[in-house]
């Protein structure tokens, strides 16, 4: 690997590479010897020797008044490489900083499987809310969702009501078959609405803080995905308000 070509390797052009080394040769020179040297044109060799000038890679001494150019010691590549090594070590903090404020805007998505990975995103509403000042659900439920954790889902329930978490649920008409008539009730932390027979869900739903949950527990693996985006979580959100303003509200005493 000749000198030239490591020189590019370092930082420095095609032209600052031969200038360069056109220097380091004829020790001290003018434009027109350094043209004539590299076979640079003279038009753009004052281009190059400024380039390198303003780098620190070459001097420039009147002599007469004609310019002449010195090649600076090679140790001024350790000590260009250590300045970019110091620039480095400032650069990547600033850049990580960046990237951090870009991560927290971008969607943050999660997925669990498995009975076990449900109930943890079950938690993980509870867990969200609990830090919040706005202890509010917006659910869209599929009733058969107890039948499938029936020792859990009272358990959560009983947890997310001592919390004093307010639920505005959507869910089908069905409280002649339900074991659970109560659920279209309303009370002081939950307000039911009903969605009309035509759209009769397969999953569940969970909308709370940032986050929007769908829940799929009818599939041979069970399964729920998290989203963490408060631009995705607010359109979901506004399709959710649309439907609650015409489900239909629960004849139940």
């Amino acid at each position: 690997m000749n000198t030239q070509h490591l020189l590019t390797k370092f930082g420095l052009t095609k032209n600052e590479s031969a200038v360069y080394t056109a220097l380091v040769k004829l020790v001290e020179a003018s434009a027109y010897a350094i043209a004539k040297e590299t076979k640079i044109p003279k038009t753009t060799i004052y281009e190059v020797l400024d380039s390198l000038k303003e780098r620190g890679f070459i001097s420039k001494s009147l002599v007469n008044g004609s310019a002449y150019y010195t090649a600076e010691s090679a140790n001024r590549f350790l000590t260009t490489a250590n300045e970019k090594l110091e620039i480095a070590k400032l650069l990547i903090p600033s850049l990580e900083s960046i990237r951090h404020e870009a991560d927290k805007n971008a969607p943050n998505i999660k997925f669990y499987i498995g009975v076990e990975g449900v109930k943890k995103a079950f938690e993980d509403v509870l867990i969200t809310l609990e830090k919040s000042n706005n202890k509010v659900i917006h659910a869209v439920a599929d009733q058969e969702i107890r039948a499938f954790l029936p020792r859990y889902m009272p358990s959560w329930l009983e947890k997310r009501e001592k919390m004093g978490i307010f639920t505005y649920l959507l869910t089908y008409p069905d409280p002649g078959e339900t074991n659970e008539p109560e659920l279209f009730k309303n009370n002081n932390l939950r307000e039911t609405r009903l969605i009309p027979k035509d759209f009769i869900l397969n999953s569940s739903m969970d909308i709370y803080g940032s986050k929007v949950v769908f829940f799929s527990h009818r599939d041979n693996i069970p399964h729920a995905v998290i989203i963490d985006s408060e631009n995705i979580t607010e359109t979901i959100k506004k399709f959710f308000q649309f439907m609650w303003k015409f489900a239909e509200i629960p004849n139940i005493k």
